[in-house]
C-alpha cells in the first residue's frame, strides 16, 4: 500500500507541470504516461498484469489519450467509442479461450477501472483542446 501512495503522489506531481503546459506536445506525452501508469496500477491491484492476453488487451485503450490531438475533436468520438467496444470483445474473447482463467470479477473490475483512468485522462486532453482549456483544468 505504501507503493501506491509513493506512486500516486509521483504522479501528481507529474501532473502539476504537465497542466501548465497543455499547448505542448509534451502534454500529450505526460497523458500518455499517466494512462499508462495507471492502468498498470490498475492491473496490479486486479492480480490481472499477469496474464499478458488480459493486459494487452487493456493496454489497447492507453492510447486514447493521444487521439484528440492526432485525429481532431470532432473525429474522436466516432473512434473512441467503437475502439472501447472492440477492446471489451477482445479482452472478454481472450478470457474466453485461456487456459488458466483469473477470476471474471477480478477481471471485470481491471477493466472498468482500467477505462475510468483512460476516460478521465482524455477529458484532459479534449479540455485542453478548447481554447482557454488551461483554465478549465486548473480551476
Amino acid at each position: 500500500m505504501l507503493i501506491r501512495t509513493i506512486s500516486s503522489i509521483v504522479f501528481l506531481l507529474i501532473v502539476i507541470p504537465c497542466i501548465l503546459l497543455s499547448d505542448t506536445p509534451l502534454f500529450i506525452a505526460f497523458a500518455l504516461f499517466l494512462s499508462v501508469g495507471a492502468i498498470y496500477e490498475m492491473l496490479k491491484c486486479s492480480g490481472i498484469v499477469k496474464n499478458k492476453g488480459l493486459a494487452i488487451a487493456i493496454y489497447i485503450l492507453s492510447v486514447l489519450p493521444v487521439l484528440p490531438r492526432v485525429v481532431g475533436v470532432d473525429c474522436f468520438y466516432r473512434i473512441a467509442f467503437p475502439l472501447i467496444f472492440v477492446c471489451a470483445l477482445i479482452l472478454l474473447t481472450v478470457y474466453t479461450f485461456m487456459k488458466n482463467k483469473p477470476d471474471l470479477a477480478k477481471t471485470v473490475m481491471a477493466w472498468f477501472f482500467s477505462a475510468y483512468a483512460i476516460i478521465g485522462f482524455t477529458s484532459l486532453v479534449l479540455l485542453s483542446e478548447l481554447g482557454n482549456g488551461k483554465w478549465y483544468i486548473m480551476f
